[in-house]
């Protein structure tokens, strides 16, 4: 567990220090990184946790967070510490930690429910609702979290996970 904290604590400060900037106006930036500590399902319900299961977790969420527009700082996710956009664009979170946490429970929940869903269904189930829904933003979406974990859109969440 300590391996696990100081690899996090290794990993937010890399992260912060990438993203210096010269803009003044970057300083009251909310930080974006997964959790706030406080929640162990985070890191538990992931077979194997800190193995690869958890890199691929923490990639699902980044890829989330990243095509939902959250790098923007202007965007809805930093107003309402919601990075997924959780319960949709309007729903808020006390804290970014809290945002990040619901959006990793919300993952590993469903791909635990549905080890069969490969990123696409998922991916539309996400969107919309429908795991055999066609509209093009979901296509477009599953294609870039599959691209950004470097697999196929047809490899399910679950094996990505260590659920299957």
């Amino acid at each position: 567990m300590v391996i696990l904290v100081l690899a996090v604590g290794a990993f937010v400060a890399l992260w912060l220090y990438s993203q210096e900037s010269d803009d003044a106006s970057s300083a009251g930036q909310i930080p974006i990184f997964p959790g706030d500590g406080n929640s162990d399902s985070v890191v538990s319900a992931v077979t194997g946790a800190g193995t690869q299961f958890q890199n691929n977790l923490d990639n699902i969420a980044q890829a989330i967070f990243t095509f939902e527009g959250g790098n923007k700082p202007s965007s809805v996710q930093y107003t309402n510490n919601n990075p997924g956009n959780i319960g949709g664009i309007n729903a808020s979170f006390a804290d970014i930690g809290d945002g990040w946490d619901a959006l990793y429970n919300w993952i590993q929940s469903h791909a635990a429910e549905h080890p069969s869903w490969s990123i696409s269904q998922f991916i539309n189930y996400y969107v919309n609702g429908d795991i055999n829904s066609t509209a093009q933003h979901a296509d477009n979406y599953s294609s870039y979290v599959a691209s950004y974990l470097g697999v196929s859109p047809n490899t399910t969440v679950a094996s990505l996970l260590g659920y299957s």
